[in-house]
């Protein structure tokens, strides 16, 4: 378990979060999510990562990261996707959102993955390094958000990424209106 500042602790997530997790997404979402979404999210398949910040033992945020299929065969690369990310509304702007997206973009990297994708708040993934993806759709709005975590990156791979919801609960994904640091309001992009 990682030591932070004042208190805060990052650690993977563990069967014993479940309910901590559940009451969380309750509050933040104001869905209840059944109890094989809360396990996903909590204790994804293997490749995924779940990772969690606690305040005084708390949970006050948490990232999911699962892994992507880019159709293109045994040269394709390997890619990851950010399912969730959700800090506690009370801990916002205070860098936790950062702190788990450097944490997944190091973890990602270390474990040989070639680009980190993302589906929403372009704005907000832009510091971190990450550029619109547009796949076959140039000329429009791209489709995603990308950040290479290799010198290589996706240097000379042609293909696709199957995007098949990123979340383990599209349901939940709905546009929501969203603050920004700096009180100007947001959307959050509908996935389909």
């Amino acid at each position: 378990m990682a030591r932070l500042c004042e208190g805060l602790q990052l650690s993977w997530g563990e069967r014993k979060d479940t309910h901590e997790m559940a009451s969380l997404y309750q509050e933040v979402l104001g869905k209840t999510l059944s109890s094989e979404q809360v396990r996903l999210l909590v204790t994804p398949p293997s490749s995924g990562l779940s990772r969690i910040v606690r305040h005084r033992g708390q949970i006050v945020g948490h990232h999911l990261m699962l892994p992507l299929m880019s159709g293109g065969g045994p040269q394709s690369p390997r890619l990851m996707g950010i399912a969730s990310l959700l800090v506690h509304p009370d801990w916002r702007s205070l860098g936790i959102g950062g702190l788990l997206v450097e944490d997944g973009i190091r973890a990602c990297s270390a474990r040989g993955y070639n680009a980190l994708f993302t589906a929403t708040l372009p704005d907000y993934f832009l510091r971190f390094g990450f550029a619109p993806y547009y796949g076959a759709a140039y000329g429009k709005p791209p489709i995603a958000w990308v950040r290479p975590l290799s010198s290589m990156g996706l240097l000379g791979w042609e293909g696709h990424v199957i995007f098949h919801p990123l979340s383990p609960f599209p349901q939940l994904m709905e546009p929501k209106p969203l603050q920004t640091a700096d009180g100007h309001p947001r959307r959050l992009a509908r996935q389909s």
